[in-house]
Protein backbone atom coordinates (compact mmCIF):
# COMPACT_ATOMS: atom_id res chain seq x y z
CA UNK A 1 0.00 0.00 0.00
CA UNK A 2 3.06 2.21 0.39
CA UNK A 3 4.07 2.40 -3.10
CA UNK A 4 0.80 3.50 -4.38
CA UNK A 5 0.71 6.47 -1.78
CA UNK A 6 4.52 7.30 -3.01
CA UNK A 7 3.25 6.90 -6.36
CA UNK A 8 0.12 8.50 -5.51
CA UNK A 9 2.20 11.71 -3.62
CA UNK A 10 4.81 11.51 -6.22
CA UNK A 11 2.42 12.22 -9.10
CA UNK A 12 0.39 14.86 -7.04
CA UNK A 13 3.27 16.88 -5.98
CA UNK A 14 5.62 16.49 -9.70
CA UNK A 15 2.58 16.78 -11.94
CA UNK A 16 3.41 16.01 -15.59
CA UNK A 17 7.28 16.35 -15.13
CA UNK A 18 7.04 13.34 -13.18
CA UNK A 19 6.71 11.62 -16.48
CA UNK A 20 3.68 9.33 -17.50
CA UNK A 21 1.72 7.36 -15.27
CA UNK A 22 2.90 3.57 -14.40
CA UNK A 23 0.75 2.50 -11.64
CA UNK A 24 -2.36 2.70 -10.54
CA UNK A 25 -1.70 5.23 -7.64
CA UNK A 26 -0.22 7.79 -10.32
CA UNK A 27 -3.40 7.12 -12.51
CA UNK A 28 -5.43 8.25 -9.65
CA UNK A 29 -3.23 11.44 -9.17
CA UNK A 30 -3.32 12.37 -12.84
CA UNK A 31 -6.84 12.18 -13.13
CA UNK A 32 -7.62 14.08 -9.88
CA UNK A 33 -5.27 16.98 -11.21
CA UNK A 34 -7.24 16.84 -14.66
CA UNK A 35 -10.84 16.99 -13.12
CA UNK A 36 -9.66 20.00 -10.61
CA UNK A 37 -7.58 21.85 -13.88
CA UNK A 38 -11.00 21.16 -15.76
CA UNK A 39 -13.22 22.91 -13.20
CA UNK A 40 -12.69 26.45 -13.41
CA UNK A 41 -12.91 26.07 -17.03
CA UNK A 42 -16.46 24.75 -16.88
CA UNK A 43 -17.29 27.39 -14.25
CA UNK A 44 -16.10 30.07 -16.22
CA UNK A 45 -18.54 29.43 -19.15
CA UNK A 46 -21.42 28.82 -16.90
CA UNK A 47 -22.01 25.15 -17.88
CA UNK A 48 -23.56 22.81 -15.48
CA UNK A 49 -23.59 19.34 -14.92
CA UNK A 50 -26.82 18.85 -17.38
CA UNK A 51 -27.05 18.27 -20.57
CA UNK A 52 -27.23 21.19 -23.11
CA UNK A 53 -29.72 20.58 -25.95
CA UNK A 54 -30.71 23.01 -28.12
CA UNK A 55 -34.16 24.13 -28.25
CA UNK A 56 -34.75 22.46 -31.69
CA UNK A 57 -33.42 19.01 -30.35
CA UNK A 58 -35.76 19.45 -27.19
CA UNK A 59 -38.49 19.55 -29.79
CA UNK A 60 -37.88 16.82 -31.62
CA UNK A 61 -37.77 14.79 -28.29
CA UNK A 62 -40.88 16.03 -27.13
CA UNK A 63 -42.82 15.52 -30.15
CA UNK A 64 -41.30 12.24 -29.59
CA UNK A 65 -42.24 11.47 -26.61
CA UNK A 66 -45.79 12.77 -27.16
CA UNK A 67 -45.70 10.22 -30.09
CA UNK A 68 -44.36 7.28 -27.49
CA UNK A 69 -47.03 8.12 -25.35
CA UNK A 70 -49.75 7.89 -27.96
CA UNK A 71 -48.50 4.13 -29.04
CA UNK A 72 -48.31 2.98 -25.51
CA UNK A 73 -51.67 4.45 -24.70
CA UNK A 74 -53.05 2.71 -27.42
CA UNK A 75 -51.26 -0.62 -26.80
CA UNK A 76 -52.91 -0.59 -23.04
CA UNK A 77 -56.09 0.72 -24.16
CA UNK A 78 -56.55 -2.26 -26.70
CA UNK A 79 -53.77 -4.92 -26.58
CA UNK A 80 -53.33 -7.74 -24.82
CA UNK A 81 -50.33 -9.71 -22.86
CA UNK A 82 -46.94 -8.25 -23.71
CA UNK A 83 -48.01 -5.88 -25.99
CA UNK A 84 -49.52 -4.19 -22.97
CA UNK A 85 -46.85 -4.36 -20.79
CA UNK A 86 -44.34 -2.76 -23.61
CA UNK A 87 -47.29 0.14 -24.09
CA UNK A 88 -47.14 1.07 -20.74
CA UNK A 89 -43.38 0.83 -20.85
CA UNK A 90 -43.44 3.35 -23.31
CA UNK A 91 -45.91 5.66 -22.38
CA UNK A 92 -43.62 6.43 -19.29
CA UNK A 93 -40.79 6.55 -20.93
CA UNK A 94 -42.63 9.41 -23.54
CA UNK A 95 -44.03 10.96 -20.53
CA UNK A 96 -40.98 11.49 -19.07
CA UNK A 97 -39.01 12.92 -22.28
CA UNK A 98 -42.34 14.98 -22.83
CA UNK A 99 -42.22 16.37 -19.44
CA UNK A 100 -38.27 17.30 -19.25
CA UNK A 101 -38.31 18.27 -22.69
CA UNK A 102 -41.26 20.48 -22.42
CA UNK A 103 -40.44 22.11 -19.15
CA UNK A 104 -36.61 23.01 -20.14
CA UNK A 105 -38.59 24.98 -23.57
CA UNK A 106 -40.96 26.16 -21.38
CA UNK A 107 -38.06 27.90 -19.08
CA UNK A 108 -35.97 28.62 -21.26
CA UNK A 109 -38.60 30.43 -23.36
CA UNK A 110 -40.25 32.18 -20.43
CA UNK A 111 -36.83 33.43 -19.22
CA UNK A 112 -36.09 35.22 -22.78
CA UNK A 113 -39.31 36.56 -22.81
CA UNK A 114 -40.47 37.50 -19.54
CA UNK A 115 -42.44 35.36 -16.38
CA UNK A 116 -45.20 37.84 -16.66
CA UNK A 117 -46.19 37.57 -19.94
CA UNK A 118 -46.32 34.06 -19.73
CA UNK A 119 -48.18 33.84 -16.88
CA UNK A 120 -51.11 36.14 -17.97
CA UNK A 121 -51.41 34.32 -21.28
CA UNK A 122 -51.87 31.36 -18.93
CA UNK A 123 -54.41 32.90 -16.85
CA UNK A 124 -56.14 34.66 -19.53
CA UNK A 125 -56.49 31.30 -21.60
CA UNK A 126 -57.28 29.39 -18.50
CA UNK A 127 -59.86 31.56 -17.58
CA UNK A 128 -61.55 32.19 -21.29
CA UNK A 129 -61.09 28.29 -21.76
CA UNK A 130 -63.38 27.32 -18.54
CA UNK A 131 -65.61 30.23 -19.29
CA UNK A 132 -66.23 30.75 -22.83
CA UNK A 133 -67.18 27.44 -24.60
CA UNK A 134 -70.68 27.12 -22.99
CA UNK A 135 -71.55 30.61 -23.93
CA UNK A 136 -69.79 29.95 -27.99
CA UNK A 137 -71.84 26.87 -27.98
CA UNK A 138 -75.20 28.68 -26.83
CA UNK A 139 -74.64 31.05 -29.83
CA UNK A 140 -74.18 27.66 -32.34
CA UNK A 141 -70.40 27.68 -32.72
CA UNK A 142 -69.20 24.21 -31.26
CA UNK A 143 -65.65 25.14 -30.56
CA UNK A 144 -64.15 23.36 -27.78
CA UNK A 145 -62.88 24.68 -24.41
CA UNK A 146 -58.92 23.68 -24.94
CA UNK A 147 -58.87 25.53 -28.66
CA UNK A 148 -60.49 28.89 -27.02
CA UNK A 149 -58.07 28.55 -24.27
CA UNK A 150 -55.10 28.73 -26.69
CA UNK A 151 -56.70 30.95 -29.04
CA UNK A 152 -57.00 33.28 -26.01
CA UNK A 153 -53.63 32.68 -24.54
CA UNK A 154 -52.36 33.09 -27.74
CA UNK A 155 -53.42 36.53 -28.36
CA UNK A 156 -52.73 38.12 -24.66
CA UNK A 157 -49.06 36.69 -25.25
CA UNK A 158 -48.50 38.51 -28.34
CA UNK A 159 -50.57 41.72 -27.56
CA UNK A 160 -48.70 42.05 -24.45
CA UNK A 161 -45.04 43.10 -25.60
CA UNK A 162 -42.30 44.21 -23.85
CA UNK A 163 -42.44 47.68 -23.05
CA UNK A 164 -38.97 49.57 -24.34
CA UNK A 165 -37.72 51.86 -22.36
Amino acid sequence: MSDFLNDYNRQKTLGDAAGPPSSLGAWTAKMETDAQQRLPQSASTGSGGGIDLSMRKAAVLCVVGLVLMACGAYALTYMRGGATVLGGVGFVIGAALTLFCGLGMLFARTSALGWRRVLLALAAGGAAGGLLPSWIWMMGLPLPGWLVGLAVGGLVFFVSRKRRR
